[in-house]
């Protein structure tokens, strides 16, 4: 059986969130010295039909930043959760 990288992301989305976050710490080394933060942020639907989606966010160092009341409709807000990057 073939698995494809693809499906290894989709079975461990913390790979995924690697993949995403690396590229983003080789630029850190370019900002230090210039006052400003390197920082990541994802934003989430807020119903509770993805509230396990939402879950994954903080246990990998993002905090909830804000919450868009009804941007996705009358019960579903937009959640944006944010992270610095370490320098």
């Amino acid at each position: 059986m073939v698995i494809t990288e693809v499906e290894e992301i989709a079975a461990r989305p913390a790979a995924l969130l690697v993949e995403i976050e690396l590229p983003a710490f080789d630029c850190v080394d370019d900002m230090r010295g210039n006052g400003r933060d390197k920082t990541l942020d994802a934003s989430r639907a807020g119903a509770e039909q993805y509230a396990r989606t939402r879950e994954f966010y903080p246990k990998h160092g993002y905090v909830e930043e804000a919450r868009i009341r009804r941007f996705y409709g009358p019960d579903n807000n937009k959640v944006v959760y944010w992270k610095l990057l370490a320098l």
